[in-house]
């Protein structure tokens, strides 16, 4: 009969299973074909490497008292491109749509940040009225090239997970 396929309970429709399991695409041993679990792992690992450096940095510049540094950037900064890169290792691991996805919009939001660090320590670096020794100088400008490497890396991984995402034609097949 037709409506083997729906059962009506309390007002509630079921998926049957055939359906449910076309729409919750992955489980944790599926292999997608635009996915490259050992790029997003490396990726990961770097975006959390990162996020050390920027939060020693941050400390640093809090105890030398470079301009700027009761802001923290570097510390804010780092601890959330350590999210987003513990959040990368987990979507290395767990491959569902959930994980990818976040991982996708993490690593976005982590590259935007690249932009607070730039407009904050790198300009201050180019004007350096505002610094009292060269160590802060050096400092903020090491901050600025480690926000520009995590801004490239995440916006990598990004790619890398809306590839597998987006672009996963095991998904549009019917």
């Amino acid at each position: 009969m037709q409506h083997q396929h729906l059962q009506q309970r309390q007002g509630h429709v079921q998926v049957p299973q055939m359906y449910a399991s076309q729409l919750w695409t992955t489980s944790n041993n599926e292999t997608r074909p635009g996915f490259h679990q050992r790029t997003i792992a490396g990726l990961s690992m770097c975006q959390i490497g990162l996020g050390l450096l920027a939060i020693a940095l941050g400390m640093t510049a809090i105890v030398i008292e470079c301009p700027l540094y009761y802001i923290g950037l570097g510390i804010w900064c780092g601890f959330f491109y350590m999210i987003s890169g513990v959040v990368g290792m987990t979507s290395s691991s767990n491959r569902t749509n959930a994980t990818l996805v976040a991982s996708m919009v993490l690593s976005v939001v982590s590259a935007s940040l690249f932009s607070c660090v730039l407009l904050s320590s790198c300009a201050l670096a180019i004007h350096r009225g505002r610094y009292d020794h060269q160590t802060q100088l050096v400092v903020d400008a090491v901050l600025g090239t480690v926000a520009f490497g995590e801004a490239v890396i995440a916006i990598i991984s990004s790619a890398f997970c809306c590839r597998a995402v987006c672009c996963d034609q095991s998904t549009h097949r019917k």
